[in-house]
């Protein structure tokens, strides 16, 4: 049986394609062995860098609390003070982006302090009432009285469920 992959090369060389300008700014050069970078050889064109910007750029020395605090903390204090907001990430394979979101124990990513800054500044906010029910996924009905205290009964033993374990 031979390897399938026995074309590629035995030792891949690391290029460095992207140079850090500064806090807000980077240049990203295609690879020389890149069709990019051999088809704008071929067609003279002015070149295979691009310059970017951004807010800031985060360097691999930045701590998942410091990077929460800077990129993530305004965002989810406008979303607990009722403005719509989106946080994702976006990179390629292997670029940090579930290490970001997720963290690893002991150094918690963007969703458990999220969850953590949302939870802890809503205890003022929570309604204890049930007088509506969410229906299919987009809608509520309102509960009669008596629906009222069979689902306040669920809630309760649910909850008593909860710090059995």
């Amino acid at each position: 049986m031979t390897n399938q992959h026995s074309f590629l090369p035995r030792v891949f060389f690391i290029q460095n394609c992207i140079r850090v300008l500064g806090d807000t700014t980077l240049v990203a050069c295609a690879p020389e062995t890149s069709n990019a970078f051999k088809n704008t050889q071929h067609q003279m064109a002015k070149g295979t860098s691009q310059k970017f910007t951004f807010s800031k750029i985060f360097t691999d020395k930045i701590g998942q609390k410091c990077f929460f605090e800077e990129a993530v903390l305004g965002t989810v204090k406008e979303f607990i003070s009722g403005q719509n907001c989106l946080v994702f990430t976006y990179g390629v394979t292997n670029s940090g982006k579930t290490y970001t979101i997720q963290g690893i124990q002991g150094d918690v990513g963007i969703i458990p302090r999220s969850l953590d800054l949302i939870f802890s500044n809503i205890a003022d906010r929570q309604w204890d009432g049930h007088m509506l029910k969410p229906h299919m996924f987009c809608d509520v009905m309102s509960l009669l009285p008596e629906q009222e205290e069979e689902e306040r009964k669920k809630k309760a033993a649910l909850l008593k469920q909860a710090e059995m374990k």
